[in-house]
């Protein structure tokens, strides 16, 4: 504090001015006037709205008519700067351990599981919405703050997966299950797994599926391609178009 009771100081990251006063008996609008010297003195290029800041001085002391750290000018702050991402159209990558309710019985069926990265051929699976500029911004010294530049993820459909190049949008070539690889959406074919069991769920899925492990006792997997097993095949049901 000086010799008046007043301190006005610039903020560590230059994007607020703070006020302290301990002038109990000082008018607001004279301490306004002492403010508004000190920050043509400190280079600040931020312009004060009178009327607002005459409102936070009266607002701001507490019961013994002291003001500590008040924010009454703040910098304009950066506009971060959006990558280009994809807008799924759905979750296809939620995990699938909840299990189900089974309507037949009217019980949840723990071998069930809600499986959602299986689409179909044709089905839409997000679009590709490209990256968003930022914009400066400029601290309480009018020094600018430049933005960053959007990230350029560069998505690009990949194995049996068809864009359309005027929306954007992605679309499964084939049925499958949805696969994203660094910067490639892929529509897997197959369907591999370690085991099928309890901890899996019954798989249904309109390609191939390979096992390399075991499929358990009462275990269900239902293939529209052929089904490989590396394992041992117990008391288990598979259907299937294709080999087994």
């Amino acid at each position: 504090m000086d010799g008046k009771g007043i301190k006005v100081e610039v903020s560590k990251d230059r994007m607020s001015v703070l006020v302290s006063a301990d002038a109990p008996d000082l008018a607001e609008e004279l301490m306004l006037a002492e403010i508004e010297t000190r920050l043509k003195s400190m280079s600040i290029k931020q312009s004060l709205e009178k009327e607002a800041v005459l409102r936070k001085l009266k607002a701001a002391k507490n019961a013994e008519g002291r003001i500590n750290n008040l924010v009454i000018a703040e910098g304009i702050p950066v506009v971060e700067p959006v990558p280009e991402h994809i807008k799924w159209e759905k979750n296809f990558f939620a995990s699938s351990k909840w299990a189900v309710v089974n309507e037949a019985i009217d019980r949840v069926d723990y071998r069930e599981r809600s499986v959602s990265g299986i689409v179909r051929n044709g089905e839409l699976l997000g679009k590709i919405v490209p990256p968003k500029a930022g914009i400066n911004g400029m601290d309480v010294l009018g020094n600018p703050i430049v933005a960053a530049k959007p990230e350029q993820n560069r998505y690009r459909p990949g194995k049996n997966v068809r864009l359309d190049e005027k929306t954007g949008c992605i679309y499964a070539a084939m049925d499958g299950m949805v696969r994203l690889t660094k910067n490639s959406i892929e529509i897997d074919e197959v369907c591999e797994t370690e085991n099928v069991g309890l901890d899996s769920g019954n798989i249904r899925f309109p390609g191939a599926v390979l096992v390399r492990g075991d499929v358990e006792d009462l275990a269900t997997i239902e293939a529209g391609g052929s089904v490989e097993v590396g394992g041992v095949v117990w008391a288990a049901k598979i259907e299937s178009e294709g080999d087994v």
